[in-house]
């Protein structure tokens, strides 16, 4: 229960008034992701829409923000490959719920002790949605936000392919190199399909499922 579990707060800066339109969709989108099981995708557990106030309330995961592991650099080519395996599995288990995160970035990552990354703020995306909307409606709306709230679910689903391509791009620039001209080849392969997944290719999303599961396998560490 939300008791007995470590939790993250991501709260809104200002405060802000919901009409009851925008207040039952906030409760909606969090009861559409609580139910949510995804492995290496932390849970959205609630959402607070009381007290002018708008707060996300998320399963906590411990770690270092992938950003920060990306500017250490150095990073081992079996652990890059096993970070971009995992993203694209929990991206991709995402968009087969019809869900897509929308904001994706290096900082919206934690890299657990064992190596796990894991997507820490599913749900900020609509958060800030709903933000935008209860500002139109305030009379404090752009065009782009208007843009970008009409937006699909599958335009956002496209916009995570392209984001997750950019992340991965980073990850693997970080990437030391390995010694081996068979891994280095795939890591190779595996940073110009992440640059395809970055403009958009599916098929580059599908290439790196592929490709990190060979480079994971070419470089794990032998007993």
């Amino acid at each position: 229960g939300l008791l007995n579990a470590d939790v993250l707060i991501y709260r809104a800066r200002s405060p802000v008034t919901l009409d009851a339109e925008s207040r039952d969709a906030a409760i909606a989108e969090c009861r559409r992701l609580n139910p949510l099981r995804i492995d290496g995708v932390a849970r959205v557990l609630d959402m607070d829409t009381n007290q002018g106030t708008l707060s996300l309330i998320v399963e906590f995961v411990d770690g270092e923000r992938l950003d920060s592991l990306i500017r250490r650099g150095g990073v081992e080519p079996h652990h890059a490959a096993a970070i971009a395996r995992q993203l694209v599995n929990s991206v991709s288990e995402l968009h087969r719920h019809q869900v897509a995160h929308g904001g994706l970035s290096p900082a919206s990552i934690v890299v657990s002790s064992d190596g796990r990354p894991s997507i820490v703020d599913l749900g900020t995306a609509p958060l800030r949605r709903l933000l935008r909307r209860a500002n139109r409606r305030s009379g404090e709306s752009t065009a782009s936000a208007a843009d970008a709230d009409s937006r699909s679910t599958r335009d956002l689903q496209q916009e995570d392919i392209r984001a997750l391509g950019d992340v991965l791009q980073s990850v693997l620039r970080a990437a030391a190199t390995s010694g081996d001209s068979r891994t280095d080849r795939m890591l190779t392969a595996l940073r110009a399909a992440a640059d395809r997944a970055s403009r958009g290719s599916e098929s580059g999303f599908d290439d790196i499922q592929q490709l990190s599961a060979a480079v994971n396998e070419a470089t794990k560490p032998r007993s």
